[in-house]
């Protein structure tokens, strides 16, 4: 059914809610295509030799922010804590983790401490320069893929619905 509009600010009230819907509709895929570059980047990089991987990176990808302004809309992907046992790895791990792998951030951590099994056990955190210790840029990667041949920009118009496409 067709909607009416009677004034200019209608009309932009419309075709923002027409976007900020194409841009929900978007959100899990840009979620999947998030979760498949962490395993590209960092899972598949190395297997660990020192310790098990939970997957509560990748896991963790989600929605973590929706703005609307008059004229603008937003979607922040980043890593949402909620409903994930970050604690067992540490209390702060979902803040030092992501920069540690996206960074290469880290350098040699030797001591004992809980594992993400609640077991006691010595730690050896491998150094700087060690596939461990390698930057891998993960959200950085999926922006460069997403903005390549606009592939964010198609599944937006393509979710629009007016049979519009990208030029």
């Amino acid at each position: 059914m067709a909607k009416q509009v009677s004034s200019i600010t209608e009309l932009q009230q419309l075709m923002m809610q027409m976007v900020e819907d194409a841009m929900d509709d978007s959100a899990d895929w840009v979620v999947k295509e998030t979760k498949e570059m962490v395993d590209k980047v960092v899972y598949k990089a190395y297997n660990p030799k020192v310790y098990c991987r939970t997957d509560y990176l990748k896991d963790s990808i989600d929605v973590v922010d929706m703005s609307r302004s008059r004229r603008h809309y937003s979607m922040t992907i980043g890593h949402n804590k909620d409903g994930l046992d970050w604690w067992s790895i540490s209390e702060h791990a979902i803040n030092y983790v992501p920069t540690i792998v996206t960074y290469g951030a880290v350098g040699t951590y030797v001591g004992w401490g809980d594992d993400q099994f609640g077991r006691r056990r010595y730690h050896n955190i491998q150094p700087k320069g060690t596939a461990y210790g390698r930057p891998r840029p993960y959200m950085d990667r999926t922006v460069e893929t997403l903005k390549s041949g606009n592939k964010y920009l198609n599944k937006v118009v393509a979710n629009l619905g007016v049979n519009a496409t990208v030029g």
